[in-house]
């Protein structure tokens, strides 16, 4: 029996390695073995459209108007905002703006049923060109989309996913963690094509867009969908939005807890869409993630039963994860009481992190879905200085 516990135990810490250090680490093995690709050029892109995404955004909602209409135009065609049910205000400023602007703007209102319902209403009446997508709250420089569209005069692109960048502030270390994403992704683009992409700043070509699914976020379909028509998803981080990070754990909890469910819920789909390894590497970068709170309680439990029936290294196994935990609570109690306790600021983001997970985890088996969407109220505000940075 201890044999069979110490195999368990080891499996799951190894699937954790894997998850955020063994996968990156073969992917660069792999971008060392094989030739760079060299860009093709020769691709058409067509006209360009940007569909924001909202529901309730009235705090920042006139500012992405605003940065919208300053962006360098290029080929961009139409401006389409797509409102999910709004009732704060923000679909009276989306009229104005439509009025105003008609050649330019136009408003695609539907009642409240999830994103992913109204962008499919908003894609009705594009036919042809570049689609970019993009939420309320990322504000873009002034080159975005000149950037973002770019990569489609290589005729094998598909999809092009820009980086997003933070503002400074907040508790957490989110930031942090959307560096390493980014290195994540500029690999599995060398590679061969990106499995998830990020909704602040996500384009396709419109043929190749799907009808998108209720419950499953667009970032998430729109890579695999577009890989499994033939073509590849790339990582242009030339292309940048802004925005605030979550002010607080609580807020970020919230947000990682939303994004699991709907991920978890939908991963027999995405498999489905999944052509070839992007299955393989679909269940290592996003599944293996979001079930890494359940890994972490399994290794506690395991390490508790074998320190006491077999002792040795397991007791020092055990005494590790003590003492990250309770670096974990000290950070949590010090974030109540404004106090930032050193060395606890990882443990703590890293123990909220995958608590959510946790519980979206428990939420998905218990039959919860989610098709609806709210931004944490923190990042629903305009940059300090108005627009984005140029």
């Amino acid at each position: 029996m201890w044999l069979l516990l110490e195999i368990l135990l080891w499996f799951d810490v190894a699937l954790l390695g894997i998850a955020y250090v063994g996968y990156p680490v073969i992917l660069r093995a792999v971008v060392a073995l094989r030739q760079a690709r060299a860009a093709v050029e020769g691709g058409s892109t067509g006209p360009v459209t940007l569909i924001v995404s909202l529901h309730d955004e009235a705090t920042v909602i006139e500012e992405k108007i605003r940065n919208a209409l300053e962006l360098d135009q290029g080929s961009l065609a139409r401006i389409v905002l797509a409102d999910d049910g709004s009732t704060d205000g923000s679909e009276a400023s989306c009229r104005r703006a439509a009025e105003r602007d008609p050649a330019r703007i136009t408003h695609v209102q539907a009642p409240r049923g999830g994103k992913n319902r109204t962008l499919n209403r908003a894609l009705e009446g594009i036919t042809g060109g570049i689609v970019v997508f993009s939420d309320a709250n990322p504000m873009y420089a002034q080159d975005a989309l000149t950037r973002l569209v770019e990569p489609f005069r290589d005729p094998g692109v598909g999809c092009v996913v820009g980086q997003l960048r933070f503002h400074r502030g907040g508790e957490t270390l989110e930031g942090a963690y959307w560096r390493y994403e980014d290195q994540v992704k500029r690999l599995e683009s060398a590679v061969g094509s990106m499995v998830v992409g990020n909704g602040a700043i996500i384009a396709a070509r419109r043929e190749l867009i799907p009808t998108l699914l209720p419950g499953v976020a667009n970032d998430l379909q729109l890579p695999l969908a577009v890989a499994r028509a033939g073509f590849r998803t790339i990582f242009h981080p030339a292309a940048v939005a802004f925005e605030h990070l979550s002010d607080t754990h609580r807020e970020e909890f919230a947000r990682k807890v939303r994004m699991a469910i709907r991920g978890l819920g939908s991963v027999g789909e995405m498999l489905r869409l999944a052509p070839g390894v992007l299955k393989l590497q679909y269940l290592v970068h996003k599944v293996l993630r979001w079930l890494t709170g359940v890994a972490l309680v399994e290794i506690l439990g395991l390490s508790v039963a074998l320190a006491l029936g077999r002792g040795g290294v397991f007791h020092w196994i055990l005494a590790c994860q003590g003492g990250f935990y309770a670096l974990a609570f000290l950070g949590f109690a010090g974030a109540r009481a404004g106090v930032r306790v050193p060395g606890a600021r990882f443990p703590h983001y890293f123990v909220v992190m995958h608590l959510a997970g946790l519980l979206a985890t428990w939420r998905v088996l218990m039959g919860q879905r989610m098709e609806t969407w709210e931004s944490p109220a923190s990042t629903r505000r305009g940059d300090d200085g108005g627009s984005a940075p140029r």
